[in-house]
């Protein structure tokens, strides 16, 4: 069940048997094999003034839980950060172009101690919330495109969460660093990968300490089970996790 902006609730079911997620009361089904999201062209769609879009330079803005509007990454990239009382700081998740963040998704945070840090330039657009869950007038196509569009955007999003929450779960770092770089090998279909964050902020984003996790990475190499070349990463053995 998701909690909306205007304090209504979102029913969402997975379907076991079929791997889908069904949305509201009606059982919405949505495609899990759906990956790609094409964007509309139509010379109808209205046009976007200045205030629709907020350029940001590197560096970070208070995440709007209160704001009735759904934040979409247009260009660039940016990481979602938590930051604690004693100032022990976690990456809660790496926003690329086309992500959606906002308060739905980090309810397991203090809300107030999150913002959104900009690791390149990068522009964002603000959705109103009216706009996705208030069918218009015309029932245009392209809303109907649009709210399709934003579910899967939440079934992929819901995915990464829970891909996140199993990595913080293994007790060591090895294991950490283990079931992430397994994750991002089955991501990219491939035992050769980038890792999308700097090896700081990596560590921030597997809430653990960096020098070592550092030592880890130096035993790992050494014993000949991955390589890594600045952010690019080969696993040598498989199985591993």
């Amino acid at each position: 069940m998701f909690s909306l902006s205007d304090q209504d609730t979102l029913p969402v079911t997975y379907h076991t048997p079929t791997g889908v997620f069904l949305f509201g009361e009606d059982g919405v089904q949505v495609s899990a094999d759906t990956t790609v999201y094409e964007k509309q062209t139509d010379d109808s769609l209205p046009s976007l003034t200045s205030q629709d879009i907020e350029h940001l330079q590197e560096g970070g803005y208070p995440d709007t839980s209160d704001s009735p509007e759904a934040p979409d990454t247009e260009s660039g990239s940016a990481s979602v950060v938590h930051e604690s009382v004693s100032g022990t700081r976690t990456i809660l998740e790496n926003l690329l172009e086309g992500d959606i963040f906002g308060s739905l998704f980090y309810f397991h945070a203090n809300r107030g101690n999150i913002f959104v840090e900009a690791t390149k330039d990068c522009s964002v657009r603000f959705i109103d919330y009216d706009h996705l869950i208030k069918r218009c007038e015309n029932a245009c196509a392209h809303h109907s495109q649009l709210v399709n569009n934003v579910l899967i955007m939440i079934q992929e999003k819901t995915k990464q969460v829970c891909e996140h929450l199993e990595v913080l779960s293994q007790r060591s770092i090895r294991d950490r660093l283990l079931c992430y770089f397994d994750i991002l090998s089955r991501q990219n279909n491939s035992m050769t990968f980038e890792i999308p964050f700097t090896i700081t902020n990596m560590a921030d984003y597997l809430s653990i300490d960096r020098s070592a996790m550092s030592r880890e990475i130096g035993k790992l190499k050494d014993e000949k089970i991955l390589d890594l070349n600045k952010r690019k990463v080969t696993l040598l053995k498989t199985d591993l996790f």
